[in-house]
This record gives C-alpha cells, structure tokens and sequence, in this order.
C-alpha cells in the first residue's frame, strides 16, 4: 500500500497479486476451484475533509480444474468465467457520522462462485456508519 499527496489531496493506493499454484499430489493436477491469479486493487482520493471518493477491482482467473460430478445433475457446473469485479464508493463524513453509497459489482459481470451458484449481480447501497 502507498499513500500520496496529491494537490493538496489526500490519496491511497494498494495493490496486490497472488499466484497461487495449488497441486494435488495424489494426481499432479491443479487442486479443484482454485484460481491461479488474483489481482486486487483499492483506490481512494479524499476531494475534501468530508468528502471521499474509491474504487475497489478484483480479478481473479477462472479455475484450472473444476469437478465435473456437479454437472451430472446440474447444468453447466463445470462452466466458470475469470471473475472481473469493480466496486465504487462515497463517503460524506459528518459530525453524527458517515454516510455513504455504495456500488458493487457496478459492470454487471456474471460469475459463479462454486457450481450453480450465481454471484452477487449489481447493487447499490446507502450506508450509515455513526460511533457512540
């Protein structure tokens, strides 16, 4: 993660990468549902004291190896897409709080996150976040 002042603004920006190489010994193939690369990045620029914008993205590759017993009975459980998600927030800070909108999956990507299970499609959220 990096932090930076830009024109008098404040910014953040953290990046990360994962390679995972997952082998089931018993078969030397890929271990089943894992996602080879995962890329996720988080962004967000602080336009005044109260006013906060940021972005959220996600990318993670589609499994390798799937277990193809599902779609015995389940069409298509063995079909998966990489996963491409952005998220978009606002916070306006106030002094009872935080309020915020937020939208997530705002590109509308349809994936699974296991065999027949779709996914959270987009949604946007009002939030109310107050300390007492």
């Amino acid at each position: 993660d990096a932090d930076a002042r830009l024109i008098g603004r404040t910014a953040a920006l953290g990046v990360s990468y994962t390679l995972l190489d997952a082998i089931d010994l018993g078969d030397d193939r890929p271990l089943v549902y894992r996602n080879r690369h995962l890329v996720q990045a988080r962004a967000s620029l602080a336009l005044t004291r109260t006013v906060t914008l940021g972005a959220d993205a996600r990318y993670a590759s589609r499994p390798e190896n799937v277990d193809s017993d599902f779609a015995r009975f389940v069409p298509d459980a063995d079909v998966f897409t990489d996963v491409r998600v952005l998220d978009l927030r606002a916070e306006w800070a106030t002094r009872l709080g935080r309020l915020g909108l937020i939208g997530r999956n705002v590109l509308d990507h349809y994936h699974t996150e296991r065999p027949a299970y779709l996914a959270p499609v987009r949604s946007l959220a009002l939030q109310w976040r107050a300390a007492f």
